[in-house]
C-alpha cells in the first residue's frame, strides 16, 4: 500500500501497547483465520501525539479487519478468546482479552445513508473502508508490526493541528449529522483553529441536528466538555447557531469561561451554567437521566439560595445538600460572579467538604414523642425548629447541649 511507513524511534515509546499480551493474542487469532487487522482511530491518533493509552483497560481500542463479522467471531472462539456480538449489523464484535476491550469492525462501505443511520456492505477493500470515515486524523491505520498506513494524510493534519473531513464536508455531514458535533469536539481537542470549509458546512447543516437522538448528542457534549479549548469552541458553536439547535436558549458563554477558570466542572454543572434556568429544556433535548435532571435542579436551587459565602452559610449549605450538590452549587455561583477575583474567592469553598464533614442530626421524631410531642404536622414543625437551633449553635454533639435545645422547643 502507498502512504506507509514504520513508526520511528522517537514515536516507538508511545506505541508500547503494541507489545501487550492481549494485542499479541488478538493478532494471532485474526491471522490464524486468514485475516488482516489494523488498529485505527483514537488509539493511533493519541499515540502519535504522545498520549499513549494504558493497557489493559483502555476503552478506545478500535480494530479494523478484512474478516466478515461471523468470521471474526469464529476466529476469536477458535483461539479461546471471549467475544460479544455488540453490533453485527454494522460489523462490530467486541473482544475481551486480559481485561482489555477491543472493538473489532469489519471493513465496510456505505451503501445508503439518511443522516442518522447507514446501510453498510462488508468488503475486503481497505480503500473503501478509509474513504467512508469522517475525519483524516481518524483514518490512520497501524499494523501490529508497527507499520502506519495514512491514506487520508491524517498525520500531516495532526502535525498542523487541524481537523478536516475526508472529502466534501457537506457530503460527509449528510451521511451522519452527528458529525457536526464531532467536528467541534475534535477541534476542541486537536485543532489550533477551525477549518473554515468544514465550519461553513456545519453551519449550513445545523438544523438537521433535530434528527439526532438526544443521547447521542449528550455523549458528544460530554467528550467536548473535557477538551482543553472548550470555552473557545463553544463561542464558535454559538456563532454558528449550533448551540441554539441543541437547546433553544441564549448560552451564558462568559459564565462558562469563568467556570472553566476555577476548576474541573462536570457535565451537569456545565450545561446548567451554559443554559441557566432551562433544566427541563436541557433534559428534553439531550435526553438526560432522572438522576442528571435532579442534580441540575438541586444545584440551581442550592446555588440561588445563597446570599453570601462565609463559614456559617457554607457549612449550612453543605449540611443541607451534601458534598456533591454543594460543590456544584459553589461552582455555579462562582461562574456568575462579577469578575475573576470574586469567582476565585467563591470557588475556594469547594474545598470545604475535605476540611469539614457535616454531622448527622442527633434528634428524631421518636425522641420527641417520648417527651410527649404527639405525632403529626406539629411534630414535624417542632423537629425543624430544633434542627435549625442545633445548626445555629454550631452542630453540637454533647448530650447536655442537645437536651437543652430539645427542652427549649417542647416546654
Amino acid at each position: 500500500m502507498k502512504d506507509e511507513r514504520v513508526i520511528n524511534e522517537i514515536e516507538r515509546p508511545f506505541f508500547h501497547w503494541l507489545g501487550a499480551a492481549s494485542v499479541t493474542k488478538l493478532t494471532k487469532a485474526i491471522e490464524a483465520a486468514g485475516g488482516t487487522m489494523r488498529f485505527v482511530g483514537g488509539i493511533v491518533r493519541d499515540s502519535l501525539l504522545g498520549r499513549p493509552p494504558s493497557v489493559p483497560g483502555n476503552a478506545d481500542m478500535d480494530v479494523a479487519t478484512d474478516l466478515a463479522p461471523d468470521q471474526t467471531l469464529s476466529a476469536l472462539k477458535a483461539a479461546g478468546l471471549k467475544s460479544i456480538p455488540t453490533g453485527l449489523d454494522h460489523g462490530t464484535v467486541t473482544a475481551i482479552i486480559d481485561d482489555q476491550k477491543f472493538e473489532i469492525t469489519s471493513l465496510r462501505a456505505d451503501i445508503e445513508t439518511d443522516g442518522r443511520h447507514a446501510k453498510v456492505a462488508f468488503t475486503k477493500d481497505w480503500q473503501q473502508d478509509w474513504r467512508r470515515r469522517d475525519f483524516t486524523i481518524g483514518a490512520i491505520y497501524l499494523s501490529s508490526d508497527g507499520t502506519l498506513w495514512d491514506p487520508a494524510k491524517g498525520m500531516g493534519d495532526l502535525a498542523a493541528a487541524r481537523v478536516r473531513f475526508i472529502g466534501n464536508p457537506a457530503t460527509r455531514l449528510a451521511e451522519d449529522y452527528l458529525r457536526i458535533l464531532r467536528f467541534y469536539r475534535l477541534s476542541a481537542h486537536f485543532a489550533q483553529a477551525l477549518d473554515q470549509e468544514a465550519r461553513e458546512a456545519c453551519r449550513q447543516a445545523a438544523p438537521h441536528l433535530a434528527q439526532i437522538a438526544g443521547e447521542r448528542k449528550q455523549a458528544e457534549l460530554i467528550k467536548l466538555f473535557a477538551a482543553p479549548r472548550t470555552p473557545l469552541i463553544l463561542k464558535a458553536m454559538a456563532e454558528d447557531k449550533i448551540l441554539s439547535h441543541l437547546v433553544p436558549a441564549p448560552p451564558n458563554l462568559e459564565a462558562v469561561a469563568q467556570l472553566y477558570g476555577i476548576g474541573e466542572p462536570d457535565f451537569e454543572t456545565i450545561v446548567i451554567t451554559l443554559w441557566s434556568d432551562e433544566p427541563k429544556q436541557i433534559s428534553k433535548n439531550l435526553r438526560l437521566s432522572r438522576r442528571q435532571f435532579s442534580t441540575m435542579v438541586q444545584t440551581l436551587k442550592a446555588a440561588k439560595a445563597i446570599d453570601k459565602f462565609d463559614e456559617r452559610t457554607a457549612r449550612q449549605l453543605l449540611y443541607r445538600v451534601g458534598p456533591e450538590i454543594f460543590v456544584r452549587a459553589v461552582q455555579w455561583r462562582a461562574a456568575f460572579a462579577p469578575d475573576s477575583a470574586a469567582a476565585i474567592n467563591i470557588a475556594r469553598w469547594t474545598d470545604l467538604p475535605h476540611k469539614w464533614q457535616a454531622p448527622v442530626f442527633p434528634v428524631n421524631g421518636l425522641m420527641l414523642q417520648e417527651k410527649g410531642v404527639k405525632p403529626g404536622p406539629a411534630l414535624g414543625r417542632c423537629l425543624k425548629k430544633i434542627e435549625q437551633d442545633w445548626i445555629d449553635k454550631g452542630y453540637p454533639t454533647d448530650r447536655e447541649t442537645i437536651t437543652a435545645i430539645i427542652k427549649d422547643h417542647i416546654d
